[in-house]
Order: structure tokens, then sequence, then C-alpha cells
């Protein structure tokens, strides 16, 4: 993510091998086993429900994991972009920061969205795919639609 988020002339190979960003903020390791959970539950239900045990409360209960667990994982995303771009002395900042581009960028937060459900999909036809090629792909597209919304100025205060 550093590499695509960061300017053309500060691009270089070293940055884009060693892409793996280590956040060091508050609260962040619970933010992401909660939405590891999320998304081991949803794929739970959705076993249940494949293996011939359907009813309306597990499909419902489907439904609702996968739709919080993408919203999360677009929020995480968006919280990676800006820990990457933007530079704040305190970790309260990087949150209020997402939180604001989640709900008032909504070019960037459905285009985390969509991207985030395309590579649920692609997990479940091309499992090769959607390990190793779209989480990368995802981090690009959502860096570089950052950059562009922050050359026209589209980015909230």
């Amino acid at each position: 993510m550093a590499y695509f988020a960061s300017p053309k002339e500060d691009q270089d190979l070293h940055q884009k091998v060693n892409s793996d960003v280590h956040f060091d903020l508050i609260n962040i390791r619970l933010l992401s086993a909660a939405t590891t959970l999320l998304i081991s539950l949803c794929w739970i239900a959705g076993l249940l429900i494949r293996m011939g045990s359907s009813n309306m409360v597990l499909s419902t209960a489907f439904w609702i994991l996968a739709i919080w667990s993408v919203l999360c994982l677009a929020f995480l995303t968006e919280l990676g972009i800006s820990t990457t771009v933007d530079k704040f002395s305190d970790d309260k900042q990087y949150y209020l920061r997402s939180v604001a581009l989640f709900i008032r960028c909504p070019q960037l937060t459905l285009t985390c969205v969509v991207l985030w459900i395309i590579n649920a999909i692609l997990l479940i036809k091309q499992p090769v795919i959607g390990v190793l090629v779209m989480p990368g792909l995802i981090m690009a597209i959502s860096s570089n639609l950052y950059k562009k919304l922050a050359d026209h100025q589209l980015l909230p205060d």
C-alpha cells in the first residue's frame, strides 16, 4: 500500500517488495480480530447453508455477517490509506480521518466495498486469484483513487 500511495518520484522497487505495513495504532489488533471473527462466522454460516441445513435465521445471519464483514474490510482499507498517506501525531486522528473518509467520501468507500465483494466471489470461484492477486489490486486501485480524489480536491477536510 505504501508503494501505491506514495508519489511517482518516491516509488522504488524495495518499497514495493516490502510493502507490508505493520500498523502500530492503538486497538488495531482488536479491530482486525473482530473483522476476522466476522469473516469466519460468515464462512461458517455459508457452509452450514450449503450443507443443507438452510433456514431463515441462518440465511439472515449469513447476509448480516457478510455485509458487516465487507464494511469492516472497507474501513480497514481506508484506515490503511490514511495511515500511509497522512502524518498525524495522535492515533485518534487516523481513526477520525478514516471515519471521515468512510462516511463523507462515498466514491472511495463504494469502490472498496465492490472490490472486496469481487474478492469474496473470486475466493469461491478462483481461490488463487482471490488470495494472491486481489488484495494487492484492491490496495492499488483504492490508493490510486485516493490520489485522484486528492488531486481534484474532492476529499473531506
